[in-house]
């Protein structure tokens, strides 16, 4: 489960929504404009995330966004008619600004990417972190325009504080002619570009001195052999006699094979075929000794019918199984996930557990699957280790162990935090299209000069 202090890291600098500012950018030319945009928005963040967290067991997955949308939509007209009755003239001022906050991008993802996935409670609270972190750029941007414009500070707060706020104006240039291009929308940008500008120097620098202060690695790093092959009751195994050695590849170079994957594909996603978490459950629970295509084209057929767990264990396990046929093991696969359906309804109000105890609890789930629906659908620190990533991070270092289990707590360990939320579907890639079984491509990967492993080849 995503915990308070990573929300709250994302929300105020990691993954500050400030590209999500474009819609209200225009106004924001004065503090009080920017401080009345960012409450009005950071108090419907809260709401649209906590409702849409409340209701996302409920809400079909056809008709999901437009819901969100007019969860937000309600949201937003509740503030403007607060507005209209308390702040009138800051919302003459504001005027259509207040009803694009429901096109504003941000608050739209969150409520899909993380309240619909979430508890009410981290719901809300992610809407607050986003709504502070968002606020303070927009304030920031008006706070500089409205100085660069006016030469002066905080005026009007009367419009939004009322009457005791009437003699808060500081001016700091008097005299000053002002620059009307800061005032105008163009300035707004040119403001938002040069504080992502310094966002980005500041990660930048933080990389630099991780890098510097990392320690270097050893002149030789021991060839790790791996040997057996990998499966739900036989995790793969490396040779005995050979020593496995974490250390022989530095925190430096684990750094930037996650930067290269990382810039190589941005966002990672499962070739699993899903849009809730349940869907992802079933899929997961199907590709046992499958391949994601042959899952895929199975559930194609299926979610359409029935995508909930109700509507699953309504077509019993002779129903299910004219639908996953196709799919390996697929009578002992239907009998644990109508066995699954059952529990999830009478026992978790037909919402997939975010807790790796009710998961493995569920038939045909174990740590693999457990893992991989925590990291996916609700965006926890977990690592599922397949047969690729064993492979992966035995052959290249990057976290070798003698089976999965050991593997999975070296990733977790050693893989650079801002990376290891989506290192598994990285390793997961890099290990079915480049770092193959039989023979790697070398000549195509885009970590070859950083990987430990002996026996490169020139291929392709």
């Amino acid at each position: 489960m995503t915990s308070y202090r990573e929300i709250s890291l994302n929300g105020l600098w990691k993954n500050n929504p400030v590209l999500g500012l474009c819609p209200l950018l225009g106004v924001s030319n004065s503090t009080v404009n920017a401080l009345g945009l960012a409450l009005a928005s950071a108090v419907v963040l809260v709401c649209s995330n906590t409702a849409v967290s409340l209701v996302r067991g409920v809400v079909n997955t056809a008709v999901r966004l437009p819901a969100f949308v007019m969860i937000i939509a309600a949201l937003t007209t509740c503030i403007e008619l607060l507005m209209q009755a308390y702040t009138y003239e800051l919302y003459q001022i504001l005027g259509i600004f207040i009803p694009l906050i429901t096109t504003n991008c941000v608050i739209l993802g969150r409520a899909d990417g993380f309240a619909a996935k979430h508890d009410p409670a981290r719901a809300a609270y992610d809407g607050l972190m986003m709504g502070l972190g968002f606020g303070i750029v927009l304030v920031l941007i008006g706070a500089i325009r409205e100085l660069l414009g006016t030469g002066a500070l905080f005026a009007n707060m009367h419009l939004l504080f009322g009457p005791i706020a009437a003699d808060w104006t500081l001016t700091l240039v008097h005299d000053y002619k002002g620059f009307l291009l800061a005032i105008l929308p163009p300035g707004a940008f040119i403001v938002l570009g040069l504080l992502i500008a310094g966002k980005n120097r500041i990660d930048q620098i933080a990389v630099e001195r991780a890098k510097a202060s990392a320690p270097e690695a050893p002149a030789q790093s021991r060839r790790v052999r791996v040997t057996g092959r990998a499966c739900r009751n036989h995790p793969p195994r490396i040779a005995s006699g050979l020593r496995l050695k974490s250390e022989a590849m530095n925190a430096a170079k684990r750094l930037e094979i996650f930067r290269r994957l990382h810039e190589d594909n941005p966002e990672p996603k499962t070739e699993l075929a899903y849009s809730t978490p349940f869907e992802l459950l079933v899929a997961v629970t199907l590709s046992a000794q499958a391949t994601d295509v042959s899952v895929n084209k199975a559930t194609a057929k299926l979610f359409p019918v029935a995508n909930t767990p109700e509507a699953i264990y309504a077509l019993g396990v002779e129903g299910l199984s004219e639908y996953i046929k196709t799919i390996g093991l697929y009578n002992s696969k239907a009998k644990n996930v109508i066995e699954a359906c059952r529990i999830l309804i009478e026992k978790h109000g037909s919402q997939v557990p975010d807790n790796r105890e009710d998961l493995e609890a569920l038939p045909g789930v174990g740590r693999k699957t457990a893992n991989v629906v925590l990291n996916t659908a609700f965006r926890q620190l977990a690592m599922a280790v397949d047969t690729h990533i064993f492979r992966v991070s035995n052959r290249t270092g990057i976290a070798p162990g003698k089976n999965v289990v050991e593997v999975e707590k070296k990733l977790l360990k050693f893989v650079p935090k801002d990376y290891l939320l989506d290192a598994h579907h990285w390793l997961i890639l890099h290990g079915r299209y480049v770092c193959t079984a039989r023979k790697p491509r070398c000549g195509a990967c885009r970590i070859e000069d950083l990987c430990e492993y002996k026996a490169k080849t020139s291929d392709d």
